[in-house]
Parts: C-alpha cells; sequence; structure tokens
C-alpha cells in the first residue's frame, strides 16, 4: 500500500495532482462531524446561512465511473478499495470546483460543500494550495 500522504506533503506531487484535478485537498477542518455534499451547481447548497468560509478555483477532472471521498488519514496506506471510502457517480469530464464550509441543517456539526460547475474544457486552475477552511 502507497504512503500518498507523505509523496503529497513532502514533494511537489500533491500540487502537482491538485493542479491536475486529479485530488482536492480540503485542509485545516475542525474535528467533528460533517454533512458532505457533492452537487451541480444548480442544485441549492445543503450550507444553513452564509458559509464561514469557501475555496474556489479547484478543477476537478473526472475520468472513472465513480468519485472517491476520503479523510486525509486514508491516503496513509492508500487502498482504493478500502470500506471507509465514499464513492459516488459523477459524470466523467472536466469541472470547475467550488469548496464551502458552513452550519449544517441536521445533527452534524458543520456541512462541507462541493459545488461541480461542468465545462466543456478544462477550466483554468486559479485555487489557493495553502488556504484552509476554518468555521
Amino acid at each position: 500500500e502507497p504512503d500518498w500522504l507523505q509523496l503529497f506533503s513532502e514533494t511537489d506531487a500533491g500540487d502537482r495532482v491538485a493542479r491536475a484535478g486529479i485530488v482536492i485537498p480540503v485542509l485545516g477542518l475542525e474535528a467533528g462531524y460533517y454533512a458532505v455534499t457533492v452537487r451541480e451547481a444548480q442544485v441549492q447548497s445543503p450550507i444553513v446561512g452564509q458559509p464561514y468560509a469557501c475555496s474556489k478555483g479547484w478543477v476537478l477532472h473526472v475520468t472513472a465511473a465513480s468519485l472517491v471521498l476520503g479523510g486525509v488519514g486514508y491516503l496513509k496506506r492508500w487502498n482504493q478499495a478500502h470500506p471507509k471510502l465514499r464513492r459516488m457517480a459523477v459524470p466523467a469530464g472536466f469541472y470547475a470546483v467550488s469548496v464551502s464550509l458552513g452550519a449544517a441543517a441536521g445533527d452534524d456539526d458543520y456541512a462541507l460543500d462541493f459545488e461541480l460547475h461542468r465545462c466543456s474544457v478544462r477550466p483554468p486552475f486559479a485555487a489557493d494550495l495553502g488556504v484552509s477552511l476554518r468555521a
């Protein structure tokens, strides 16, 4: 099992895969329970009120049948078949992505919202790789 966490954090490989649209790192989250949503832009955000923080300009390039969501700890001993990784169907193609953190409507502490804008060509990468999403 490869240690992607070490590779991505100790070399420029993490920046390269983010710029290529392979991963979207979400850094600086507080400990707690999160309602995580991946949605198309025309679908209403689940965040209650104004977001606490937002990170725009990410690129996502979907080439497989599903998108994989997982905490950073899973990168330490990467196993794409790990049962706790979440998978969701997202049509192949390019997306411009905004990530927002805000109040959740239910029992969760926070809402983490990935808003996808489908693009016919690769959108420009404009995200701040050092941004930290904090409440």
